[in-house]
């Protein structure tokens, strides 16, 4: 059995204010084969399995997370369709 992978940060967002909470925290997982690429072979028929795999579980969270309820589809004709954070 493979234990917990450490915790990286690959990169940290210089608009989140840390004394706000934590940001959205989710893990993404995939289970399978991870075949390297080349300039010669990209693979990108597994690059796109791996892809929907991450997919459907982005979809979820979506579904899911109160914080992107303003991402949630709506009617285009409803005047709170643009969220006010975006209009600038």
């Amino acid at each position: 059995m493979i234990g917990r992978p450490e915790r990286i940060v690959l990169a940290r967002d210089p608009d989140h204010d840390l004394t706000e909470g934590p940001a959205v925290q989710f893990r993404l997982t995939y289970e399978g084969r991870l075949l390297g690429a080349s300039r010669t072979n990209p693979r990108p028929k597994h690059k796109h399995e791996i892809r929907k795999t991450f997919h459907k579980q982005l979809k979820q969270l979506f579904k899911v997370h109160p914080a992107f309820e303003i991402y949630r589809f709506r009617d285009i004709n409803d005047p709170e369709y643009y969220h006010s954070d975006f209009i600038k």
